[in-house]
């Protein structure tokens, strides 16, 4: 039974479901319109609803997944089909002996239209292992100053040189006139929100990728293939961008409704909730009994590295999240039936953690403690995110307390000086190009 804490791509799984079981209720009761012909679940729903329309609801539908004007369910994008056609398996194998590339298997026929993994014989050398520890040391030392006359130079650099070998670099240490990086704005698909969460994620990992790489690598798959793209940044193989558009395509390939293409845009705290999510480490819940001191540990997906704040919650930050990390539980102990106090712990300290403040009247911290297993982590400010007129903007706070101002869309790929931390005030903090506050990032201090 799911009693919450269902994510938008499982959500969006039940709705096709519920759409199909219609679907095959119709066609059994010869009610169901000939054109509903398609072959493939996309081309189908699509159809029926196409036919139906947008906020026809079966009837059966669970209320906590039903759909309506004011909570709608997209239309999915059209995706074509690839047609079947029958190859001539004979002469694709003799083709392949002339070929030094050989495919993964020779009984293996590829259908017209998509693409084999194709592999070649390659004779194993001792240097191999040697070569890639190499690349991964030269990416963990080379951090770049983010001046863009000194990235330009070594863009220029590299490709005057690119056939030589890369040689070891001495880590660039942070200092008030570094400009941190951010990513362009994306017209074709919009991407601010990406653009915000994902500059302050760089400038948080770039403090000491080889630390962050473990983190995020055991995150889950989103923060994996983050970790990946700003490694091939810092290698000068790659862009911001292309990190960002590698995560953004899982997120849409895993949840279109929330995380769509084109000239509609997504939620920063639906993102951050996905980014954050703990796949791979589920944080444990405990309930102890106020009355007679009984126990119970449970591992939940529901406990994330996100925290909604409450409409009616005051105060600041920090002692919110105290409050929120330990709560009166609606449960009754199984011992004396007794009320269950909650507290969340989690298994390993959290070194990020996001606080989605969107119309709060709360005040900032500096600082956060994250209760884990064993004792607390403190968390430092590292960004703010802001939202007005359906675009987002992110400030940075670095290792100093210098605070960077990133717009994907006017101040592009880098990042401009906006104070620092203890010289602006709450309100300003708060706001920012009239754009308000609605979601704070918080993580470990290199």
């Amino acid at each position: 039974m799911i009693t919450g804490g269902c994510s938008g791509w499982l959500r969006q799984k039940f709705h096709d479901l519920e759409l199909l079981d219609e679907i095959t209720k119709l066609r059994f009761l010869s009610q169901l319109s000939p054109d509903i012909n398609g072959h493939c679940r996309n081309t189908l729903i699509r159809q029926f609803r196409t036919w139906k329309g947008l906020n026809y609801v079966p009837e059966n539908l669970h209320p906590t997944i039903k759909w309506s004007a004011q909570h709608p369910n997209p239309l999915e994008a059209h995706v074509q089909d690839i047609p079947w056609q029958i190859v001539n398996r004979k002469e694709n194998l003799n083709s392949d002996l002339n070929n030094p590339t050989v495919k993964a298997s020779k009984s293996f026929t590829a259908a017209k239209g998509s693409v084999p993994l194709l592999h070649k014989n390659i004779t194993p050398t001792s240097t191999k292992r040697k070569a890639d520890d190499q690349n991964e040391i030269h990416a963990m030392k080379k951090l770049k100053t983010f001046h863009i006359s000194n990235r330009d130079a070594i863009k220029r650099k590299n490709e005057n040189e690119s056939e030589r070998p890369m040689k070891k670099q001495k880590m660039t240490n942070f200092n008030e006139d570094d400009t941190p990086p951010g990513t362009q704005w994306d017209g074709n698909n919009y991407s601010c929100a990406y653009d915000a969460l994902f500059t302050i994620l760089f400038n948080i990992w770039a403090t000491k990728p080889k630390k962050w790489k473990k983190i995020f690598q055991e995150s889950n798959q989103y923060l994996f293939t983050l970790h990946d793209g700003f490694q091939k940044y810092l290698r000068g193989v790659s862009t911001l961008e292309a990190a960002r558009d590698s995560v953004r395509t899982l997120l849409y390939e895993n949840d279109p409704v929330h995380f769509p293409s084109g000239h509609t845009g997504c939620s920063v705290s639906e993102l951050a909730t996905q980014m954050f999510y703990p796949e791979y480490k589920v944080p444990q819940l405990h309930l102890k009994c106020s009355h007679c001191n009984h126990t119970m540990m449970i591992n939940s997906y529901r406990v994330g590295r996100l925290m909604h704040v409450a409409r009616s919650a005051t105060g600041s930050i920090s002692q919110i999240l105290e409050n929120h990390m330990h709560h009166q539980s609606q449960q009754v102990c199984s011992n004396c039936n007794a009320p269950l106090k909650s507290t969340i712990h989690f298994s390993e300290t959290h070194k990020i953690y996001a606080v989605d403040v969107t119309d709060r009247n709360v005040t900032l911290s500096r600082t956060v403690k994250i209760q884990g297993s064993v004792r607390a982590t403190t968390l430092h400010l590292k960004g703010l995110v802001y939202h007005g007129d359906y675009h987002f903007t992110c400030r940075i706070i670095d290792e100093s307390g210098n605070i960077w101002f990133h717009d994907g869309m006017t101040t592009g790929k880098i990042s401009i000086k906006d104070g620092k931390f203890g010289s602006v005030s709450q309100p300003n903090l708060k706001e920012c190009r009239n754009k308000q506050l609605c979601l704070v990032i918080y993580g470990h201090k290199s």
